[in-house]
């Protein structure tokens, strides 16, 4: 299957003709949410995750689309004229009529919002000081982790493969964020609180990323999907993991995710919770101590 090596992220994304793990993930908590979500397309902004960062920086060792802004001091006077200034430099037009909107008196988030606002017309996304430090620090603590150095020894970051799953027939797509050919081995990067074993593991149930790399494995032809868990805070600490045991109960998630969606394509129909009255069932935490 062709890898597509030129392929943007924001076009991956804009993409509404295949599958991908984002929309399991939507058809898993109700097709309703699904439907919802496919005809009411969030726009995209210029806000940072530190995940996009510590990708760009650590994968591709390219952060031309970052553009550091100084964190001006919007209880002062002083402060916010400093911060007019800026956002007048980036576009005096866009200012003038925020200034008129506001009658002269913009507030800090409407500010905030300008600044996004320009910096994605120009394909930008802002970020500060202390995060692309912190960025910093996690790729160096990446490079002197053992594991995660080798598997980011060799490979290519940012592959996107479109392909047919087998068992429903349905036009399936997936972006690695890196691939070993290799070794047949995808390898992605997860910011995350905590990196320890056993609260990671709870992460990768809540966020599925089991089901992730069941849908990922066949889009490349692949035999090992490796998550490398990247700490946000300090010491930074890194850990990877192997998510070979997952992988049964994600294909099997993952294909009753596909089947709910071919359903509801097929009877043009895409329901919530259910249209019968439910009982409410309480979790054992809730009783454990009653009895």
């Amino acid at each position: 299957m062709p890898l597509l090596r030129n392929m943007t992220n924001d076009a991956y994304h804009a993409d509404r003709t295949a599958v991908s793990k984002s929309w399991l993930d939507r058809i898993n908590r109700s097709p309703a949410h699904f439907y919802h979500y496919l005809h009411h397309p969030k726009k995209t902004t210029a806000a940072l995750e530190i995940g996009q960062l510590a990708h760009s920086l650590i994968l591709e060792n390219d952060i031309s689309r970052y553009v550091v802004t100084p964190n001006f001091n919007c209880s002062t006077s002083e402060g916010r004229l400093r911060y007019q200034d800026y956002l007048k430099e980036l576009n005096s037009d866009a200012l003038g009529i925020l200034m008129h909107q506001t009658h002269n008196r913009p507030k800090r988030e409407e500010l905030d919002a300008l600044l996004l606002e320009l910096l994605a017309s120009q394909g930008k996304i802002s970020c500060t000081d202390d995060q692309l430090q912190t960025v910093k620090n996690i790729r160096d603590s990446v490079h002197r982790h053992p594991a995660a150095k080798q598997l980011l020894a060799k490979g290519e970051p940012e592959l996107t493969s479109f392909y047919t799953d087998k068992e429903t027939g349905l036009l399936c797509k997936a972006r690695a964020d890196w691939y070993r050919p290799d070794l047949g081995w995808i390898v992605d990067l997860k910011s995350t609180r905590s990196a320890h074993p056993e609260e990671f593991r709870h992460s990768a149930a809540k966020y599925r990323y089991h089901v992730q790399a069941a849908h990922y494995l066949p889009a490349f032809d692949a035999d090992q999907f490796l998550f490398i868990a990247l700490e946000k805070e300090e010491p930074y600490a890194v850990a990877v993991y192997n998510a070979e045991c997952a992988l049964p109960a994600g294909r099997a998630q993952r294909y009753l995710d596909l089947l709910a969606y071919k359903t509801c394509l097929d009877q043009n129909y895409f329901p919530g919770y259910g249209e019968d009255i439910q009982d409410l069932i309480l979790p054992t935490c809730a009783t454990r101590d009653l009895n």
